[in-house]
């Protein structure tokens, strides 16, 4: 496992970090749209910084909150941002978000939450931090960022595909509702196994869009166009 990976305009180390840098997480970075008036972003558990060094490089006008609750990773969070260009548009912060209170509401939040739930956890703290579901529920995320956001305002959230379903319900609650939805496969001879879903409050039908990371051996067409302005060797 590489302690750290380059991209074309940021370095990601995480060596102090048990939820590493994923494909998926590449993947939400790079295809999540933020609406053009949006200013204020929240990043809820940025882990290494990935996705708000993402965000900041494609919307020069936003500023970032990356919001952390695990010290050892909230420090590379930090030290990650602050070695980057983008340090002065995004900043890192050490805290729970269930008991987090900011002065001003948030235009567009991004999360790529824990994927586990009722599964047997690790014995390594930090890393049940990262996986699972048991600090930080879906539905305690839902509520969450429905508080957090400006009644206009609108989110990411990267699951697994069989999440989807229950997590739409979880959304309707606070009416929330899917307005574009990417299904991620490994390749057309694959299930769909991840998705990354845009919520509103907006009441517009949803649009579904289908990626296929792989065609043979190498990346597929949409897949090399979607992650060029960030993979060093695209």
């Amino acid at each position: 496992m590489n302690t750290y990976f380059q991209f074309k305009q940021f370095i990601i180390h995480q060596d102090k970090c048990a939820q590493k840098v994923s494909e998926t997480a590449c993947i939400q970075g790079a295809w999540t749209t933020i609406p053009p008036k949006a200013i204020r972003v929240l990043d809820i558990g940025s882990g290494t910084g990935l996705l708000s060094l993402m965000i900041a490089q494609r919307y020069p006008a936003i500023i970032v909150d990356a919001i952390e609750i695990e010290q050892s990773t909230y420090e590379q969070l930090n030290e990650n941002i602050q070695a980057s260009i983008f340090s002065n548009r995004i900043k890192a912060i050490h805290q729970n978000i269930l008991t987090f209170h900011p002065t001003e509401k948030y235009d567009f939040i991004i999360a790529n939450p824990p994927f586990f739930e009722n599964q047997l956890s690790s014995p390594y703290e930090q890393k049940n931090q990262a996986w699972h579901s048991t600090h930080l529920s879906l539905e305690e995320l839902a509520k969450s960022m429905n508080s957090l956001l400006q009644d206009e305002g609108a989110f990411s959230i990267l699951l697994p595909f069989n999440r989807k379903e229950s997590f739409d319900k979880l959304a309707s609650n606070y009416e929330y509702s899917p307005i574009q939805t990417l299904l991620m496969r490994h390749s057309e001879n694959h299930p769909i196994k991840f998705m990354i879903g845009l919520y509103s409050k907006n009441k517009i039908a949803e649009s579904i869009i289908n990626l296929n990371i792989k065609q043979g051996e190498s990346y597929s067409d949409e897949m090399t166009l979607l992650m060029k302005p960030f993979y060093l060797k695209l």
